[in-house]
């Protein structure tokens, strides 16, 4: 099953639909072996670019690079059979009238028989789903159709996968399994993986790099703790863990507020600004110890508690989180405390 990983470019990529653009001069480079997620909101261009990345579109500009060779650019365009690319897609895409064993053939249709059956025997092995060669897709559940859909994508051997959001038809528990154990075999092969997600938890965990997009341009690029501890912007701030928002108006490189004061390294003094405080940042304890305020509401959240704080002087309430099971009544008075380093300012006009 060893095939040499192949390193990814991707240099400035624009696209259009009808006129609306939906990728903006996109480049990002996955290094051999690594593992890249793409993530953001629907309709941010992610699909789209992992399309042009397999060769099923054709890019408005921009080049497209495996291993150093060009594969999309300028009088260039290497079709996805030639690619060297596999694709598991969304909905997995299995032939239903083909049993596994054809289903995972279907890729290696251009090699020699005895050598097609040779690799597809492999990849089942592999991939432990030999108990299901001779079944047929609608005779399968969903996690063994992923595990199908993924020997088919592997059985040619790519040097570079790409997954769009395979595990998101999934229930919890069975899609997180499955997602940790695609990418241990592709890790354990060398794969070079790129992965579309909306899932901000899947893409930190499951990446080496995180390329954040927003209306086809890339708001953030770089490693998981890089997007989610230095945010460099209000959209980037609270698509990776939800906020509490504290306007105000910077004086001396900080932003005075209610709950303290909080640095706003770069803005003038006079700038309007936020505050984005995440709930797992707010610290609660008894009276008397700084600002204060008082439960309006206590939730329990499976592993994590969440508990409402209105401050005097904020306009709404404050949400707190933990793993801490405080269970304090609506109306106990409490100190709110915020860990400095996870409370990021922006500009208002910078608001997602």
């Amino acid at each position: 099953m060893d095939r040499p990983s192949l390193p990814l470019d991707v240099a400035a990529i624009s696209h259009a639909f009808g006129g609306v653009r939906v990728l903006d001069e996109v480049s990002f480079q996955v290094p051999a072996g690594g593992t890249a997620c793409l993530v953001g909101s629907s309709g941010c261009g992610k699909t789209t670019l992992l399309r042009i990345l397999a060769g099923i579109e054709r890019p408005k500009g921009g080049r497209v690079e495996a291993g150093g060779r060009l594969l999309t650019g300028p009088g260039t365009f290497v079709e996805p059979e030639e690619r060297g690319i596999g694709y598991l897609f969304q909905d997995y895409a299995l032939f239903p009238h083909l049993s596994v064993a054809d289903n995972v053939g279907f890729g290696l249709r251009r090699k020699p028989p005895e050598a097609a059956r040779r690799l597809g025997a492999e990849v089942i092995s592999r991939l432990g789903i030999g108990h299901l060669a001779e079944r047929f897709p609608h005779m399968l559940s969903g996690g063994e159709q992923q595990r199908v859909a993924l020997a088919r994508a592997l059985a040619p051997r790519p040097g570079i996968m790409l997954l769009d959001e395979p595990f998101s038809n999934l229930d919890r528990g069975l899609r997180e399994r499955l997602r940790t154990e695609t990418l241990a075999i592709l890790g354990d092969l060398g794969t070079t993986v790129v992965m579309v997600t909306h899932d901000p938890e899947e893409a930190m965990s499951s990446g080496d790099r995180v390329v954040l997009l927003r209306a086809g341009r890339i708001v953030q690029e770089g490693t998981p703790s890089d997007l989610f501890d230095r945010p460099v912007d209000a959209h980037a701030a609270e698509f990776f863990a939800s906020c509490n928002r504290i306007e105000g108006t910077c004086r001396d490189g900080y932003l005075p507020t209610p709950l303290g004061r909080f640095e706003a390294p770069g803005l003038p003094d006079g700038t309007a600004a936020t505050a984005y405080v995440r709930p797992h940042a707010l610290r609660l304890s008894g009276p008397g110890g700084g600002v204060e305020g008082r439960v309006t509401r206590c939730t329990l959240l499976g592993e994590i508690e969440e508990v409402q704080v209105a401050v005097p002087g904020l306009a709404t309430e404050l949400r707190a989180r933990s793993t801490q099971r405080m269970r304090p009544e609506v109306g106990t008075v409490v100190t709110v405390e915020a860990s400095q380093e996870q409370v990021f300012v922006f500009e208002t006009s910078d608001r997602s």
